[in-house]
This record gives C-alpha cells, structure tokens and sequence, in this order.
C-alpha cells in the first residue's frame, strides 16, 4: 500500500512539472520568444502526450484507490486544506479535458469536428483557468507534504504564499504579453 502511495505521489508531481513546462512551451510559441517557434510547438506536444499518459494513470488510481475521507466531510473546517484540494482536482480534471480536447485541433485526424477558432478559444480560455487551478492544487499539495512531514513554521507557509504570488505574478504577465500570431 505504502509504495503505491509513493508511486501516486511521485506521478503526481511529474504531472504537476509537465504542465508547467507544457504551458511554458505553449507560450514560447505564441510569443515567438525564441527564433525557431517551431521547436516550441513540439516541446508543447511532446509534453501533452506526457501529460496525458501521467494523467490517465494519476486519474485511474485517484478513483481506484483514494476516497474522500468520512473525517474530511464530517469535519471540513478542520480538513479545509483536504477539502480544497479534493475541489480543485475536480475543476482541474473539468479544465484538462477541455484543454486536451481543443488541443488535439492540431492534428489533421480531428479538424472539422468544430470550428478551428471556437477550439483555439476554448483552449486559451481554459488554459488560464487551469494554471490557476494547478498552481493552488500543487501549492496545497506542498503544504500537505510538509504537514505531513511535521513542517510547519511560519516561514515555510510565508514562503509558500510567496512562490505562489511570484507564480502568479509571473503567469499574469505572460497573459499580459500580446501573442505574436
């Protein structure tokens, strides 16, 4: 039981790291920040398809073998951490099939389902809500390991709110940088 836990963790933060550098890579190539926006667009494809095994497998154990605890409901104001993680894994579950599914507009085998500029729209569009969605639920999830782990001082949870604001911050300027195509 231990090792699956483990290896449901570990899953988790390489999903959480290859969303990151997909949505990089999104970026990099809307914003031509470098002189070959191509290469971009592949680090962006190779990373989804990544992102897309890791999720199937982090999705499949999550409702295989993890429940919402009873403590978690009966109790929410102490679990609140618990409780808001559990909620935005959903609306993150909601936010990456959206994302995925605009997404796969790029190859040949799914264009004309619908419209190009409606599933390029989608995909922006959620793209924002979902960073946000991730940066909480890997923040959260930080905090739960160090908790877990008897961390809990005032500076790491300052430090915590610190990185999540330069994250944030970071992201909000990126949003703000007008596309180059």
């Amino acid at each position: 039981m231990k090792f699956r836990v483990t290896i449901h963790r570990i899953v988790a933060w390489w999903l959480a790291a290859f969303a990151f550098m997909r949505i990089f890579a999104g970026y990099a190539h809307t914003r031509d920040w470098a002189e070959n926006s191509e290469r971009w667009i592949n680090i962006h494809i190779i990373f989804k398809w990544a992102m897309f095994l890791l999720l199937l497998f982090h999705i499949t154990y999550t409702f295989l073998y993890t429940r919402m605890s009873k403590t978690i409901v009966k109790q929410p104001k102490k679990h609140w951490l618990r409780l808001l993680q559990h909620i935005t894994k959903c609306l993150i579950l909601a936010f990456v099939l959206l994302t995925l599914i605009s997404g796969f507009s790029y190859y040949n085998w799914t264009r004309g389902a619908l419209p190009e500029w409606l599933l390029e729209k989608i995909h922006t569009t959620f793209d924002i809500g979902l960073m946000l969605l991730i940066l909480a639920h890997v923040l959260i999830g930080f905090k739960l390991m160090l908790k877990r782990k008897k961390i809990n001082v005032v500076w790491v949870n300052i430090f915590l709110i610190v990185v999540g604001m330069g994250l944030l911050a970071f992201y909000i300027y990126l949003e703000a940088t007008p596309p180059a195509h």
